[in-house]
């Protein structure tokens, strides 16, 4: 089965683009939305299995919880768009007089603020994918952990990616509390995605992605040997 479709293909299309939308807050959206998807595949791949009986309650619990986070995922790709166009609209709008400059500058306000509440979202609806995806490491049929890392890699990825949009977009917010607000929430979706993955690397799901430096074992091998 081919899945570069058309719409898929217009999609990497408007993304390599010269265009505004979809840009990379789509991107990590869709990150996210694969990473969902891939902890649905294992809960799938265990739960029915008589082999993986004793996993199935934890599978359906990370598979609907994952069902919830893929579908919100899969929306934010379009609202993301739509939030920037907002913006977009809100900067060229007249600022003749002083009544125009006021109203210019509250809509942008309002638009930037609803374009930071988007990608706070996907950082939402990331970590609540990951809490579902750990409830399932070790409890998932072995032969398909590696699409769990894979999952788990994936909403790390799509989290700290909306981060960046996010941070993007606090500059643009006037209003402190707000800014500052949206900014805490930001970083505590960060600091949980960080402790899971912590959790994630000792439980042993991650393998070593840091390998030795070839110059570095041959130097260890020449000190073992006395020569260095």
């Amino acid at each position: 089965m081919k899945y570069l479709n058309e719409k898929t293909q217009t999609y990497l299309e408007d993304l390599r683009a010269k265009k505004s939308a979809p840009g990379g807050g789509a991107a990590a959206a869709l990150t996210g939305a694969q990473g969902a998807a891939l902890v649905m595949m294992v809960a799938e791949f265990t739960i029915g299995n008589e082999n993986y009986a004793q996993f199935e309650e934890a599978c359906k619990g990370a598979r609907a919880a994952n069902s919830y986070v893929y579908a919100n995922l899969a929306m934010l790709m379009d609202q993301d768009a739509e939030a920037y166009s907002k913006v977009a609209q809100a900067r060229k709008m007249p600022e003749n007089t002083e009544d125009e400059k006021a109203a210019k500058k509250a809509k942008i306000e309002e638009a930037t603020i609803t374009a930071t509440i988007v990608p706070l979202n996907v950082m939402r609806m990331c970590h609540e994918g990951l809490a579902a995806a750990e409830m399932i490491i070790g409890k998932c049929n072995p032969n398909i952990e590696s699409d769990l890392t894979i999952a788990v890699l994936n909403l790390l990825a799509g989290l700290r990616s909306a981060w960046l949009n996010v941070l993007i977009n606090l500059t643009g917010i006037e209003n402190e509390n707000t800014r500052e607000n949206f900014r805490k929430q930001g970083e505590m979706f960060l600091r949980l995605a960080a402790k899971i993955e912590k959790r994630a690397e000792e439980a042993g799901l991650f393998p070593d992605f840091n390998p030795p430096d070839e110059d570095d074992e041959v130097q260890q091998i020449l000190k073992n040997a006395g020569w260095a």
